[in-house]
């Protein structure tokens, strides 16, 4: 019993650590900053936000895997990004503006993650101006880039999108299905494969 909650200590302490490497401010006060956020673990397909919902809470990801969905009617949604450890994640506008979510996160696999509650917010806005600029402009550039690369995968071909996935070595620690990756790709899967079969005869 005792081995096995050292070992569960020892995870949140190297979460906490790795947590604390992307928190921008003075060390000094860098405890408290932290103590405002909660850390929680969360199971397998558990969701963050669903998409109607309005966005209350600003995350980080220390460990697992996170899909972020774009609701596109009844049963139909478009992976539009796949979040992985070290990354910030939020609807931005639904968290700044109050408004419904187009959006759901939901948990691919198991995750650790911190999370800023809106309340807890304007407390950290006024005692931690530095991070909160941080974290929007963080935000901002993760939009900035999504946009980004559905405007370079306009260009691409199936077989240029699918190599490019395959450089991007963050998400390969992760059993990937490949409908998901086909969706992220913004791919049919049957193109998925053909192309697939085209780079890895």
């Amino acid at each position: 019993m005792w081995e096995g909650l050292v070992y569960f200590c020892n995870i949140i302490v190297n979460h906490r650590s790795f947590f604390e490497q992307h928190l921008f401010c003075s060390s000094t006060e860098k405890q408290d900053l932290i103590d405002a956020f909660e850390y929680q673990q969360v199971k397998k397909g558990d969701f963050l936000l669903e998409s109607n919902e309005i966005c209350d809470q600003i995350y980080f990801v220390v460990e697992g895997c996170i899909l972020v969905n774009l609701d596109k009617g009844i049963q139909h949604t478009l992976v539009k990004e796949i979040v992985t450890p070290g990354l910030w994640l939020t609807d931005i506008h639904g968290f700044l503006e109050k408004k419904e979510s187009q959006l759901s996160f939901v948990t691919f696999t198991e995750c650790s993650i911190y999370s800023l509650k809106r309340e807890t917010f304007d407390w950290v806005k006024n005692r931690f101006p530095e991070f909160v600029e941080m974290t929007l402009n963080t935000v901002g550039k993760v939009n900035k880039a999504l946009e980004n690369r559905w405007f370079n995968f306009s260009h691409m071909t199936a077989e240029e999108k699918i190599q490019w996935y395959f450089e991007q070595k963050r998400f390969q620690r992760f059993d990937i299905p490949k409908k998901i990756i086909a969706q992220y790709l913004d791919l049919r899967p049957e193109t998925f494969s053909r192309a697939l079969k085209k780079i890895n005869p």
